[in-house]
């Protein structure tokens, strides 16, 4: 058997194994490799039942890290958020390229629980996967961070005054940390029905002018549950949309 044909069925065989134990088949290394990191909107309750059509069959170019492996990003289990959107868009606008998605999120959590200061802080998840993602990639580069994150601090005052300078030090963590620093930063602008979100919504659309390479992505209008929060599927659907434009409109942009 010539040895093209041998690593097809290999390859074949590899996918059929995968398949028999409910398992995602490994999918081509990335190229391009997007951090996806934030509070509960980022972790996502769309529902996979409401999906359009257009959206339950991503480009075949899209695979998100999973378990310590590159996998064909699709929508699973009962809930997403804003990868699968911002996948098939991105996927579809660069064809010639093979998209990456790192995502980290964790419901309810706060500025302090992403602080590259604290040991057990989430940050270091986050560069943890980043790093081990990207050594599974070797042509791979980081092409932007997108944050979904300020709705806990909008409850607290003293969290929401700290906003700002807690959101500036963690950009700059965050390209350091994966030796990017220049690396675009999508801030998604939260709205939660907090007593304090005005002052965290200020502080994030103050950041633009205060860090250069940082995009504010707005929220308003995007659809969500009853309890006015958390996106519906409808929102999640948008929210990727959003951030898709963002970057595609900053990758644009001549050099």
């Amino acid at each position: 058997m010539r040895p093209g044909k041998a690593r097809g069925v290999l390859a074949a065989m590899i996918v059929a194994a995968a398949a028999s134990l409910g398992l995602a088949a490994p999918g081509r290394p990335p190229t391009l490799v997007f951090l996806l990191a934030g509070q509960s909107n980022m972790t996502g309750l769309g529902r996979v039942r409401q999906l359009p059509v257009a959206y339950r069959t991503l480009p075949d170019n899209v695979s998100v890290w999973k378990d310590g492996a590159w996998v064909p990003l699709a929508p699973a289990g009962g809930g997403f958020g804003p990868e699968i959107a911002f996948g098939s868009v991105v996927g579809a606008a660069l064809p010639q390229e093979r998209i990456g998605i790192v995502k980290v999120a964790r419901m309810g959590t706060g500025m302090d629980a992403w602080s590259s200061l604290h040991a057990d802080s989430i940050y270091g998840t986050l560069i943890n996967d980043a790093h081990a993602a990207l050594r599974a990639a070797p042509e791979a580069r980081v092409a932007a961070m997108l944050w979904m994150q300020g709705e806990r601090d909008a409850r607290f005052a003293e969290s929401a005054a700290g906003y700002g300078a807690k959101l500036r030090a963690f950009v700059a963590a965050v390209r350091r940390d994966v030796q990017r620093p220049d690396l675009p930063f999508l801030c998604a602008q939260v709205d939660p029905p907090y007593p304090y979100a005005r002052d965290v919504r200020d502080a994030q659309a103050a950041l633009p002018a205060q860090v250069p390479g940082t995009i504010l992505v707005p929220t308003d209008g995007l659809g969500r549950y009853a309890d006015k929060l958390h996106y519906d599927t409808a929102g999640q659907i948008e929210l990727g949309r959003r951030f898709a434009r963002a970057y595609l409109t900053l990758a644009a942009r001549p050099k």
